[in-house]
């Protein structure tokens, strides 16, 4: 008898012969090998991650140290050679890789020649039922290892490499070269944020503790960082000196210090060394990659750089004069790229709030200039996206933060942009835009006012409240009433909370109640607790609430389109028959010519509901079923939405239901996996 392989072993077969045929090709990478495989990344990924429990680039990445242990247990050649024929760019990063993975460096394979890697088949065919005994084993005695020696050691875990700069001291009553000082911080900051296997803080967060009498370690552990950068500088006769600081924020110890003397016309390699000394002190990975970013300059024109540095200083008081020397910068090099690209972000922030976009030009030059010149670079691919969302053209603009943050995994400004866009543009991506706005949580802690912060955690509580993640949304939406207890839509979201963690609407309501004593006419929260009494079939109450917001606003438009629906349903209730066809009217005309489909069968299921054409009603529904992504509040309304009373006793309406929330919670749980994976819940 025949017994054909499995799926997950063909599948095992043919991604390990795709692998081993591209290992010379330094360039094959995840995307490739998906292509390869007629499949998505996210698929690969998903698929590689069920079965050998580990990331496809890992896998990619142990197939070339496999093959370069067998070639140097063959002598095959030297480490440099045999490194670059399995695809490694840099031999020093090869170096490292195979100690990680081996225990030791290449070279030791060369001289002790320890036996290659193969399978014990006897050990397989005869005594496999033993195996897991013997790896238990294995992983104890590692285990205690591991504990004895912490314990002889006084060893703690190695702690995230997250890093916070403090802003520079000026040691000088001169202030003429304040401004290069500042600029070389930032610029060492900006290096450091290029390596993903540290997590570093952006500049604001600097800027907001400028004024701080916190010393770097206790603000460092206020925003959960584990390692503090303090710097001082002064000038004298054409030199500029930077003291540079490392501190261990968990203990508050000195771990590096150095003096840097350098004459103005030196600084611009400055920031890459001693970003490079950082990141070596506290033993972060470098990638080849990597290392090209951080070693590439900004220009090698210092009147271009000094220029680019004295706009960079002006850019946010004096956006005018931050301009001129951003083009005096270009004046001297004509191809430097951060100037554009910075040059169209000015320009951006110049026109936001006025109503004749009048540097609509400036910014699309400016950006295309910068993306010509450099078009990896992460401020040049954030000044296109700024381009395209000055033109309203938000979708356009998501790619470029996309592969911004693929060359800058610390940019802030792209995560934080990126979460705001999906959220504009309405797309059904919860899995993006959670892992966005937490991640610009995360990284732009300390970087704001709490006003600010305090909107940001209650948006992050919305999207995780929206996808099921209940005991995260009640910590980030406390965490925003912590920062501003007047933030009255977070009081709304948190009665949201409420209703869908504990089904609770009196609690939702008593809290809304304590809110409106402070704003008794925020119709935010008035319409809040009108949904809640309408939901709860106190119509009597719903429209005591809804008299208070048409009072406030005769139009109505406080009230989002599905509302109508459900006025409709209450006045139909309190007898008022006329008021009922009213409201009906206004939904059923209202122009849903720029819906998203899948919401437009939504509401189209609501009316035929209420004129009770169940047919029409389920057919919409099933249309809505078939979304990719369903948010929890869809199936409170099934639930609880008395426009659904006509259908919700029909098998076919139990059926899509059952649908929709199997469908959500898989969803959920495939969320659950990659957010946890990235850290970020």
């Amino acid at each position: 008898m025949v017994i054909e392989a499995s799926v997950e072993d063909k599948f095992s077969k043919k991604l390990s012969e795709i692998i081993d045929a591209n290992l010379h090709d330094e360039n094959f990478s995840v995307s490739d090998l998906a292509a390869k495989l007629g499949m998505s990344r996210v698929t690969l990924h998903r698929k590689a991650k069920k079965i050998f429990k580990k990331p496809v680039s890992k896998i990619i990445r142990e197939a070339r140290l496999k093959k370069a242990y067998e070639m140097l247990h063959q002598k095959s050649g030297t480490v440099s050679e045999i490194a670059f024929q399995v695809g490694f760019r840099s031999v020093s990063y090869f170096n490292h890789c195979f100690h990680q993975h081996f225990g030791y460096p290449p070279g030791e394979l060369l001289k002790k020649a320890p036996p290659p890697i193969k399978e014990n088949t006897k050990l397989k065919k005869s005594y496999h039922f033993l195996l897991p005994y013997f790896i238990g084993i294995i992983i104890i005695a590692v285990g205690i290892y591991f504990i004895i020696s912490n314990k002889k050691k006084g060893n703690n875990p190695t702690p995230e490499k997250s890093i916070f700069f403090m802003f520079p001291v000026y040691n000088s009553g001169d202030s003429t070269y304040m401004y290069q000082i500042n600029g070389t911080v930032e610029a060492i900051l900006n290096q450091l944020s290029l390596i993903n296997d540290l997590t570093v803080y952006p500049w604001s967060s600097a800027m907001k503790y400028k004024d701080s009498r916190m010393s770097g370690a206790d603000i460092a552990k206020e925003i959960n960082a584990n390692y503090v950068v303090e710097s001082s500088g002064m000038a004298f006769d054409s030199i500029i000196r930077i003291n540079i600081k490392l501190i261990n924020a968990l203990n508050g110890k000195q771990i590096w210090y150095k003096p840097y003397d350098v004459g103005i016309r030196d600084i611009i390699r400055l920031p890459f060394e001693i970003s490079q000394k950082i990141a070596n002190e506290i033993q972060a990975i470098i990638t080849p990659f990597e290392q090209e970013k951080i070693n590439k300059p900004p220009t090698n024109n210092y009147t271009a750089y000094n220029y680019y540095t004295l706009g960079i200083e002006k850019k946010e008081k004096n956006p005018e004069e931050a301009i001129t020397f951003f083009k005096m910068a270009l004046e001297h090099d004509t191809e430097f790229a951060l100037a554009y690209a910075e040059l169209a972000i000015t320009y951006y922030f110049m026109d936001v709030g006025e109503n004749d976009d009048k540097y609509l030009d400036e910014i699309e030059n400016n950006a295309d200039k910068a993306m010509l010149y450099d078009p990896q670079r992460d401020m040049c691919l954030i000044a296109k996206a700024y381009d395209y969302i000055s033109k309203g053209e938000n979708k356009q603009a998501i790619p470029f933060l996309q592969k911004a943050i693929e060359y800058n995994p610390n940019s802030a400004i792209s995560y934080r942009l990126l979460a705001n866009l999906y959220n504009l543009i309405r797309e059904a991506n919860t899995e993006k835009y959670l892992e966005y706005k937490l991640k610009a949580i995360k990284l732009n802690i300390a970087g704001q006012d709490s006003l600010m912060e305090s909107e940001d955690y209650r948006l992050a509580a919305r999207a995780l409240r929206v996808a099921g993640f209940y005991n995260e949304a009640e910590k980030y939406i406390d965490k925003s009433l912590e920062l501003n207890e007047n933030n009255f839509s977070a009081v709304c979201e948190k009665g949201d909370i409420i209703i869908e963690r504990y089904n609770d609407y009196n609690k939702a309501r008593i809290i809304l109640f304590e809110a409106l004593k402070k704003d008794s006419l925020n119709v935010e929260m008035l319409r809040s607790v009108f949904t809640n009494y309408y939901l709860t079939r106190d119509f009597g109450n719903a429209y005591n609430y809804y008299k208070k917001i048409m009072d406030f606003d005769k139009s109505g438009n406080i009230f989002v389109l599905k509302d109508f629906s459900r006025i409709a349903i209450m006045f139909n209730n309190l007898g008022m028959k006329e008021e009922s066809t009213q409201s009906l009217n206004r939904f059923r005309d209202a122009d849903r010519s720029g819906q998203n489909p899948y919401v437009r069968s939504m509401e189209l299921s609501r009316l035929y509901s209420i004129e009770n054409d169940k047919e029409k009603a389920l057919e919409q529904l099933n249309i809505f079923s078939q979304q990719k992504y369903h948010f929890i509040y869809s199936i409170r309304m099934l639930d609880d939405d008395a426009v659904f009373d006509s259908i919700r006793d029909l098998r076919e309406f139990k059926r899509i239901y059952n649908q929709i929330d199997t469908k959500f919670w898989k969803n959920h749980q495939i969320i659950k996996n990659e957010l946890e994976g990235k850290g970020l819940i």
